[in-house]
């Protein structure tokens, strides 16, 4: 349950992070990090010049 928690909580950080800095069309995207499926880090900006699609699953 812990997980989870911790989990939602960064998820919903970086969400409000990735708001209050909004890009327009053109602009650079504002880089953010977040936890991988092997435990890792995946920065936003190791991908800069390559194309990132962000897949946002939502299920109960």
């Amino acid at each position: 349950m812990r997980a989870i928690l911790k989990l939602v909580m960064s998820t919903l950080l970086v969400a409000i992070a990735a708001w209050a800095q909004t890009p327009g069309v053109g602009n650079i995207a504002p880089d953010f990090t977040h936890a991988s499926l092997d435990h890792g880090q995946i920065k936003l900006s190791d991908y800069r010049g390559k194309v990132v699609y962000l897949f946002f699953l939502g299920h109960n």
